[in-house]
């Protein structure tokens, strides 16, 4: 596993711990992340970090996918809570520089049943 690879790995298994901080120092300090869904954009890692910090209940981080290409980590991940019914799937663009997360996008997704119609037209299954 690369090096990228490893980094976002860690930081998310130090999220799904809810070790924050020291996922925030495997970022720039002047990071920039994006939340295009709710056209929200910290600039800092430390507001991130706070943000998350405050964010209510435990949220677990299980990776499904990951890929590699230049600087850029893409990651998909389910995200779930034991103390919450919802469950989600985000995917994430982390960019690196000299190491270290300098860029990153987050497009998430509710997890939720599939309209009625296409069950009934049979187009799709669910697995």
């Amino acid at each position: 596993m690369s090096v990228l690879r490893e980094s976002a790995r860690q930081f998310f298994t130090l999220f799904d711990a809810k070790q924050f901080a020291a996922a925030g120092d495997l970022m720039q300090p002047e990071a920039t992340i994006w939340l295009p869904n709710t056209r929200e954009v910290f600039r800092g890692r430390d507001k991130y970090i706070h943000f998350n910090e405050a964010y209510p209940g435990h949220w677990r981080f299980t990776i499904e996918k990951m890929y590699e290409s230049g600087q850029t980590v893409i990651t998909a991940a389910r995200v779930f809570s034991a103390d919450n019914p919802q469950c989600f799937h985000v995917t994430v663009f982390m960019t690196f520089k000299d190491g270290l997360i300098a860029d990153m996008s987050e497009y998430w997704g509710n997890d939720e049943e599939p309209p009625d119609w296409r069950l009934a037209e049979q187009l799709s299954e669910r697995y």
